[in-house]
């Protein structure tokens, strides 16, 4: 069994020295197109990436990939360092992840392999400790009726010298080395193995296991028939998912800061992944519903798999470790079909006078038509609506609301749509009457109960000018007055 297939495309080349290459930022497609002038040192050898190949068979793709990376991202200078995790990213366009001893070649997923845990580690063949190297090739091999795991990785500072000591040091599997030479020529060649360098190495599955301690993948995404890339104008507080029990894949990316010359991410993102969502509703009992979380590291994206446990809504949510406002992406992956909503601010209602979220108790208007209703704050943005919506009324010039011990609230509605205090209507009514010609008081229809008669007269008697009193007959004062002259005013 040889993965991938060994057959390759022969290298080509163009008159016009230019060539295009396909890389990925924040899963869309990007073509950088670059010629074939590769940057030298003063010795005349290529300042970054070199040769690779064999001696007899030079191959130049390696350095017009670097050099497009390096104008993808603004020079040589912007691409110096980084985690091969995210470079893989930028090459493949898949999902990345990180974790021990996992192979998916058959699955069409690019590996890496990274030793990050001890750099003292003598490595044999020219490798060399903190290095990324890609897996070309994972085969079996028949040796003696006993099958043999052996894999090939690109190794770009191999020589013929580092597999001769590696073959005389007794390296498993070594280029040259006894094993090869107990193979059959058969399986040599379904293998593509070469005795001549040709900047790969090889060693068995367990040496490799031994030598590094992490796996790099970017997954092929063309793996989850699901994905449905889409852009959300508004800003998404998380995303819902309705999914059958399965699993699923889910990636939160922020921005590159590559580019800016900045290395660091001072927002930690991580995705929250909890159960128990419902449709159309934003409140999540996050402390009992979280199933899945990322780890808060200084990265560019964060990846959480998980395997949902039944059938349900889930909610996506895409959180940072402190308060932090910056873009981000989220991608929801599975291989079967998912149905996706996003929930935001702009789905829940907003108070009409701060515009904010509601949260708590608040206040329902809802216009004379009955067709748009506005949802309050309570306390300050109350009054304010009030004060703004609230009819005034045409005798008092006060809004027309319950104040205890003058106003009940109550209203009546003129003719001409302004709106009058049931209190205030009986003065609205004597102040736009008709005057009498002879007392110049106003002729009105006045309604009175009999049990009210009583206080309706006292409220409406003319009044003392010595102490303020109604000059009626009323247990007290016989009704009787003094006119003072040259005056309205009247005396008991």
């Amino acid at each position: 069994m040889v993965w991938p297939s060994p057959h390759e495309l022969e290298q080509q080349y163009n008159d016009e020295g230019v060539y295009c290459v396909r890389f990925w930022r924040n899963h869309k497609s990007y073509l950088v197109v670059v010629d074939d002038f590769i940057p030298c040192n003063h010795n005349g050898k290529p300042a970054f990436a070199s040769f690779t190949g064999t001696a007899s068979r030079f191959e130049i793709w390696s350095m017009l990939v670097e050099k497009a990376y390096a104008k993808l991202y603004g020079g040589y200078d912007m691409i110096v360092g980084g985690q091969e995790l995210f470079c893989l990213q930028d090459l493949y366009g898949g999902l990345p992840s990180s974790y021990p001893y996992v192979f998916s070649l058959k699955r069409g997923n690019l590996i890496g392999l990274t030793n990050t845990t001890n750099h003292s580690v003598a490595m044999p063949l020219g490798l060399k400790a903190g290095h990324a190297y890609g897996l070309v090739k994972i085969a079996q091999l028949q040796i003696q009726g006993q099958l043999e795991t052996v894999v090939q990785l690109r190794n770009v500072w191999s020589d013929a010298s580092s597999d001769a000591a590696a073959a005389a040091g007794g390296v498993p599997w070594a280029r040259g080395g006894a094993d090869w030479k107990q193979c059959s020529l058969h399986q040599k060649q379904r293998v593509g193995y070469q005795l001549a360098d040709d900047g790969t190495v090889w060693l068995t599955l367990a040496t490799c296991l031994a030598l590094f301690s992490t796996v790099l993948e970017s997954r092929n995404v063309y793996q989850f028939p699901s994905v449905d890339p889409r852009n959300v104008d508004a800003v998404p507080l998380y995303v819902h998912v309705i999914a059958n029990a399965t699993d699923v894949v889910v990636h939160l990316e922020q921005p590159c800061r590559r580019a800016n010359m900045q290395a660091d991410y001072p927002c930690f993102v991580a995705p929250v992944v909890a159960a128990h969502a419902v449709v159309g509703r934003r409140k999540l009992d996050v402390a009992k519903d979280v199933i899945a979380t990322g780890t808060f590291v200084s990265n560019r994206s964060c990846l959480v798999e998980l395997s949902l446990p039944s059938e349900g809504t889930y909610a996506v949510i895409p959180a940072t470790y402190a308060p932090f406002e910056s873009a981000f992406q989220v991608v929801v992956a599975s291989p079967v079909p998912l149905a996706v909503g996003f929930v935001s601010d702009d789905d829940i209602p907003v108070c009409s006078v701060c515009r904010q979220p509601l949260k708590g108790s608040y206040r329902t208007y809802t216009s004379p038509d009955g067709v748009v209703a506005e949802h309050v704050c309570q306390g300050r943005c109350a009054d304010e609506y009030r004060s703004m919506h609230a009819p005034v009324c045409v005798d008092c010039r006060e809004r027309i609301e319950v104040v205890a011990g003058r106003f009940s609230g109550r209203l009546f509605t003129l003719e001409d749509g302004t709106s009058c205090h049931a209190e205030c209507m009986d003065n609205y009514r004597i102040r736009h009457a008709d005057s009498c010609v002879h007392c110049h008081d106003a002729i009105v229809q006045i309604k009175v109960h009999a049990e009210c008669m009583e206080a309706y007269q006292l409220s409406i008697a003319k009044k003392c000018h010595e102490c303020g009193l109604a000059i009626v007959k009323g247990g007290r004062f016989d009704g009787r007055f003094y006119q003072l002259s040259g005056s309205d005013n009247q005396v008991l």
